[in-house]
């Protein structure tokens, strides 16, 4: 009786679930890439950036803004 040097590969579950994770993450990663431009051109600006204030004094100091006179 010869043994078969050759041998058919099992499919490994722990591979799959490693591709699943980095798939799972890229996705992610794209449709929040996708929402945050959405959001920006909804409101004209980007993340964290400050409107522009109409008929106000400029400068800003911890979130509020300096009245100059």
């Amino acid at each position: 009786m010869r043994k078969s040097i050759t041998e058919r590969a099992r499919p490994s579950s722990g591979t799959y679930e490693v591709l699943e994770e980095m798939v799972r993450g890229k996705v992610q990663k794209y449709i929040q890439e996708i929402l945050e431009d959405e959001v920006e051109s909804f409101l004209g600006r980007k993340k964290s950036e400050r409107m522009t204030p109409i008929d106000s004094a400029s400068g800003y100091r911890n979130g509020y803004g300096n009245k100059c006179q």
